[in-house]
């Protein structure tokens, strides 16, 4: 990584315009250099050429600062994640949300503590208000995954609850048949 004379002049400047504006007055009267440490990251010896260059330019703006220069290193998790992502599918203790492809109106919240991928099978399975409309509807049978959503992850299963009864309330979709039921979540009724 090579940094232009002209990138490394216009940073001296603006940092000796900050430094200097209000204490002008002062650095005139005061004939000793003052001391300013340069923090750079550090890639080796392309660093150390970097460094030399900025100490170079700030001598030629004003030769009464002292630049000091400082290499920090970086840990590599902090340039790219380590992990592999997790796909949707496989993810737990989600707030989910079904939409059709064909009417994005017609949707579905539900939360789940397992693996979003069991819960669409539980869906399949079960008599649903999901299941009921897959078979009436060709697109959502041909592409069932993209139909689920993940509006949001938690770390409980009382956070989801929540999220998934204030979302619910929020958008009143139309499959939610267990509204006011006796199957309902006691948080449904607290956001209604």
């Amino acid at each position: 990584m090579k940094y232009t004379k002209n990138f490394i002049n216009q940073v001296v400047r603006v940092f000796l315009n900050k430094k200097f504006s209000n204490k002008e007055a002062n650095t005139e009267s005061n004939d000793e250099s003052q001391t300013v440490y340069l923090k750079l990251p550090y890639f080796g010896e392309i660093s150390s050429e970097e460094g030399r260059k900025f100490k170079d330019a700030f001598k030629q703006i004003n030769n009464k600062v002292n630049i000091k220069v400082v290499f920090c290193t970086r840990k590599l998790k902090e340039y790219f994640s380590l992990k592999d992502k997790v796909s949707k599918l496989m993810r737990a203790r989600v707030v989910y949300e079904f939409k059709c492809l064909v009417d994005p109106d017609i949707s579905y919240i539900g939360k789940t503590k397992r693996r979003l991928q069991q819960r669409i099978l539980e869906h399949g399975k079960n008599n649903s208000a999901i299941k009921e409309h897959i078979n009436n509807c060709e697109e959502c049978q041909n592409n069932l995954s993209d139909c689920f959503q993940i509006k949001y992850g938690g770390r409980s299963d009382f956070e989801i609850q929540v999220v998934e009864a204030i979302l619910i309330s929020q958008t009143n979709p139309k499959l939610n048949r267990t509204l006011g039921n006796k199957g309902a979540s006691y948080f449904l009724n607290v956001f209604k």
